[in-house]
């Protein structure tokens, strides 16, 4: 437990989400995982309904720093949503079309802004979409907005809300995930394996595939990353309903709303506005800490969350060679989703445990018109 407490540090890259951070971090992910050793995972796997994991879940998702309980997120589709999506109704005849088996289905979920692709996200994306045996799914903004209007009705209002394309983007493929299960991979990414084969020898307990991002013991690591021993979120693969995507997603938006909820009050105790409408042009759009709130920060902490009750925590991951399989969960090595980083012992693209590689465009960063 104190290994994951050094672990819960994070970086902090805004003014206004620093003080709201400070005083919700440092307890949450504890208080999390404290609750999560309560609760008997034979809960999830009963009253399997819906989305594949229990109608009512067993206590809560966790526990803010401020007291918060943090409910877990609904799964109550609205099933009468004018939707008119083409890929949504494709994803739906896919993972629905035949019984839930709880492992991770045939299905390759990307998303941009719109369906043209630029030319060199066209180029790696293909490289996804010659597995023939998978179905390939490019979710625009507006199938997303669809997709979380008829499945998540409770915070599409929320998911329109969010500030910056990147908070839009970490939560879509957590609630993608989530409802259909599937392979996510963004766009700037490069098939390099065949996914039946990402799991190796653990393929028929495998329910959630992820691979180490970050594995540094550095004294400085808080200045660069999120977590000393961090699982990225740019390549995920999942079956419908786990418990970690879940979890990830109601601590996801709990941490939202309350970002957003200490926007607006600062905003309104700000000197000399005399307006709403002044105070949006005087504070600009809300200051939320992507890292900490739908990135890899919570993301990692949720992993956790579940790894902690098997008695795993980040020194027993650490230079990990090869897919290593925790629970339902297999965790790949850092060269498995980041290979050719030169860094960290990541090996190189050629490297049979290399599973995709990531070039790290950064089109995260950039707004619809392509500004930093």
């Amino acid at each position: 437990m104190a290994a994951h407490g050094n672990v819960s540090r994070s970086i902090r890259t805004s003014k206004a989400f620093r003080t709201l951070a400070a005083r919700l971090r440092p307890r949450l992910v504890l208080r999390s995982i404290a609750l999560l050793g309560l609760v008997s995972l034979a809960a999830y796997l009963s009253g399997v309904v819906g989305f594949g994991v229990a109608s009512e879940p067993p206590r809560a998702a966790g526990v803010l720093a401020s007291g918060q309980t943090v409910p877990w997120l609904p799964l109550q589709p609205d099933l009468h949503a004018k939707v008119t999506s083409k890929v949504l109704a494709q994803a739906e005849r896919v993972a629905f079309g035949t019984k839930h088996s709880g492992h991770i289905p045939r299905i390759i979920h990307q998303q941009w802004r719109s369906a043209n692709l630029p030319s060199n996200f066209a180029t790696m994306s293909a490289t996804f979409r010659a597995v023939d045996t998978y179905a390939h799914l490019l979710w625009t903004d507006a199938d997303l907005s669809d997709f979380v209007r008829k499945y998540h009705p409770t915070i599409h209002a929320l998911y329109l809300s969010l500030p910056k394309p990147i908070l839009r983007a970490d939560l879509a493929r957590y609630l993608l995930l989530l409802t259909f299960g599937g392979l996510y991979s963004d766009l700037d990414t490069i098939l390099l394996r065949h996914p039946d084969r990402w799991a190796d020898q653990h393929a028929a307990a495998a329910r959630l595939i992820v691979g180490v991002e970050v594995d540094t013991t550095r004294p400085d690591w808080p200045d660069w990353y999120a977590r000393s021993l961090q699982f990225c979120q740019w390549t995920i693969a999942s079956a419908r309903g786990h418990r970690v995507l879940h979890r990830t997603a109601s601590m996801a938006v709990a941490m939202l709303r309350e970002a957003l909820a200490q926007t607006e009050t600062d905003s309104a105790n700000a000197e000399s506005i005399s307006t709403a409408s002044d105070a949006a042009l005087a504070t600009g759009p809300p200051d939320v800490d992507t890292l900490e709130t739908t990135g890899p920060g919570t993301w990692t902490d949720a992993i956790f969350a579940e790894l902690l009750t098997h008695n795993v925590g980040p020194d027993n991951l650490r230079k990990l060679e090869h897919a290593t399989l925790v629970g339902d969960i297999v965790i790949l090595p850092i060269t498995g989703f980041s290979p050719g980083v030169g860094t960290m012992g990541a090996k190189g693209i050629s490297d049979p445990e290399a599973r995709v590689h990531h070039l790290f465009e950064g089109s995260w960063k950039k707004d619809k018109d392509g500004k930093e």
